[in-house]
């Protein structure tokens, strides 16, 4: 097929954030033999607005995508994220093109109403919703003739192309990588973990608390060199959810450290994950593992889940068989997280 991919490929950060998920979704699509076209929404609205801002190219980038998929005349426009593209953009393109497929994907947080009006605004334009969360928090957008369903974070052979339980020496024991900016209780939760692990566990933080950030080929040796990692998303009840950080240390090889409540267990089985409903839970679980070696297993496991079941191909090719309702779709493990209108 051809196919549009319109996201935010971040081409602005000269390759510091190339593992996200947008390179990942599209390299799985162009695995599969399609023809894929990016069009980076952010960078096209910056490239086209005065004085190389963002805001000032948003018309400018809607209107681009139109003649883009005119001259393309593609089988599926496949957004990711795409808060710029408005609904008037969609409808253009669909009246001037009545047989293709939309789809949107996204993986950011569903709780936060503000964030996601927009797609509850257009929602009935697409033939297919993607989320990293499940449940209600996805059926309550999805709408019209619109099917949704979940997807988990994806991996790629050759962006996750670390396996850190194979190192023979480690700089750290376990890591942190994420903002708190704005966010009180995700500094009072790390600063409580701080105090709580046992002295034996070297933690080092990344992009809050005052650290620097971390990102490019200097995040993928930090994450050679590390033990274990924390999996700390802002809402850990959220059915299913994680944040991607979950594919990039359980795709690199780390034993990865996540609080109970978002029923992960439905994607990673104890054996692949340090799971603990308490920050003394996971002092003491990993003194255990780290002493004698024995988190190596759970990482090397979890590790081959992921890029076993969960590998950008695998998760490209769910989403175009779930937009063309081919029933292959139900071949995953996350299939039972599928909604029909």
């Amino acid at each position: 097929m051809r196919i549009i991919h319109a996201a935010n490929l971040q081409f602005c950060k000269k390759g510091a954030a190339f593992w996200n998920q947008d390179q990942k979704i599209h390299h799985g699509l162009m695995a599969l033999g399609h023809y894929v076209y990016t069009y980076s929404i952010n960078d096209m609205a910056r490239q086209l607005g005065w004085f190389g801002k963002r805001d000032f190219g948003v018309k400018q980038a809607n209107q681009a995508l139109i003649e883009t998929c005119l001259n393309i005349e593609p089988d599926l426009l496949l957004l990711g994220h795409a808060q710029l593209i408005s609904r008037e953009t969609i409808e253009t393109i669909k009246q001037h093109l009545p047989k293709l497929k939309v789809a949107l994907w996204y993986v950011d947080a569903l709780w936060i109403e503000g964030k996601i009006q927009h797609l509850h605004d257009r929602a009935d334009l697409f033939d297919s919703l993607f989320c990293t969360t499940a449940g209600d928090s996805l059926t309550n957008i999805s709408h019209g003739k619109c099917r949704s369903a979940f997807i988990p974070n994806g991996v790629h052979k050759d962006i996750e192309n670390k396996q850190a339980f194979s190192q023979v020496q480690h700089e750290h024991d376990l890591i942190f990588i994420g903002s708190d900016r704005n966010d009180p209780q995700r500094q009072a939760d790390l600063n409580s973990l701080k105090e709580s692990l046992d002295d034996s566990i070297q933690f080092s933080l990344f992009g809050c608390l005052g650290n620097p950030s971390i990102f490019g080929k200097d995040k993928d040796s930090l994450m050679l060199h590390s033990k274990a990692a924390l999996n700390l998303s802002r809402h850990s009840e959220m059915l299913l959810y994680s944040s991607s950080r979950v594919a990039e240390m359980m795709g690199n090889g780390l034993l990865t450290c996540t609080p109970r409540g978002a029923e992960l267990e439905q994607l990673y089985s104890e054996d692949e994950m340090l799971y603990y409903s308490s920050t003394e839970e996971l002092s003491e679980r990993l003194v255990s593992l780290l002493k004698d070696d024995s988190w190596k297993d759970i990482a090397q496991a979890g590790w081959e889940r992921n890029h076993r079941d969960y590998n950008a191909k695998k998760v490209a090719k769910f989403m175009l068989d779930f937009i063309y309702q081919d029933d292959a779709y139900k071949d995953v493990p996350w299939s039972n997280y599928t909604y029909l209108s």
